[in-house]
């Protein structure tokens, strides 16, 4: 058995709680890990200690106190509870609302310095028809009125 698995069982061991099975690989390991038997031996004066101890009586309105001491504090939570409940219900709703703001506001002036080198709208029909040639129709011309009707 490694140490670590033997000192969690010591406890039980020295109060004769484990199988005789366990006792015995634990016995055998003590045999030989100097560690363990220290902490064996600080174990078994620890408990010589609190047994030489004299027992304490409460005072007769001791659990009454406590009780009382206990529900304040059951209370208490209870409260924090419900205005930790509150807060939940207010500050995630308001949280993401303000995320989709910010989003909104972000995407807007993303948008805005995407399009300010694009040309516009006539630019680019222009370009796409190869109408460059129309750009510089007389007045009263057909061609002009056609640009007009179609684009404006």
């Amino acid at each position: 058995m490694r140490c670590q698995k033997v000192k969690r069982k010591l406890s039980a061991f020295l109060d004769g709680e484990l199988s005789e099975k366990k006792a015995s690989r634990i016995a055998e390991h003590l045999s030989g890990c100097q560690n363990c038997q220290q902490e064996v031996a600080f174990l078994s004066s620890l408990w010589e200690r609190l047994e030489e101890m004299r027992e304490v009586d409460p005072s007769p309105y001791f659990w009454t106190r406590l009780n009382a001491r206990i529900t304040q504090a059951e209370e208490r939570s209870f409260s924090l509870d419900r205005v930790r409940g509150i807060l939940d219900r207010l500050l995630v709703p308001a949280t993401a609302i303000a995320a989709l703001v910010v989003g909104l506001w972000i995407g807007g002036a993303l948008y805005e310095v995407h399009w300010e080198d694009k040309p516009n709208l006539w630019e680019q029909a222009t370009a796409s028809l190869y109408l460059d040639a129309l750009d510089d129709f007389p007045a009263q011309s057909i061609g002009l009125a056609y640009t007009e009707l179609v684009f404006d």
